[in-house]
């Protein structure tokens, strides 16, 4: 049993005895698909520059990197898990600088939350820089 290290930028795959792990989460976030059932998942280390624009204390957020991103992570999880295996739920995790900007007051940016809600169906869990996923428990840390 190890580890499966997902590097910037990179997508990562595992099943339930090796947890899935990426770190350098600075503005950047951890997307995880996962099946349930079958306990796998996939982790995509998406790097967030394409998504927003404007000064830090009134960033604006464009979703649709955020879709590219979702499709990207579908396809690379269907095509590397069995036969069968399907997305049943979605795990975010933001990286510090979408919470420790001083406007931000350690609250997750609202404008970036409203957009994986309206992609994914799910708002972001607060981070530091590092992210870990076990595919056996679904449990993201």
């Amino acid at each position: 049993m190890g580890k499966v290290n997902v590097k910037i930028g990179g997508i990562g795959h595992s099943d339930q005895y090796d947890p899935l792990e990426t770190s350098s989460l600075g503005d950047c976030v951890c997307l995880v698909a996962y099946d349930k059932n079958k306990k796998v998942g996939s982790m995509y280390h998406l790097v967030t520059t394409s998504c927003r624009s404007g000064p830090a204390e009134n960033i604006t957020i464009d979703a649709k990197p955020l879709k590219a991103a979702k499709g990207k992570l579908d396809k690379a999880f269907k095509s590397v898990h069995a036969k069968g295996a399907k997305v049943t739920s979605y795990h975010i995790k933001l990286g510090k600088e979408w919470t420790a900007n001083s406007f931000l007051k350690g609250e997750p940016n609202k404008a970036f939350t409203a957009a994986c809600k309206s992609v994914f169906s799910v708002a972001p869990k607060l981070s530091g820089t590092k992210a870990t996923f076990h595919p056996g428990t679904g449990k993201l840390t």
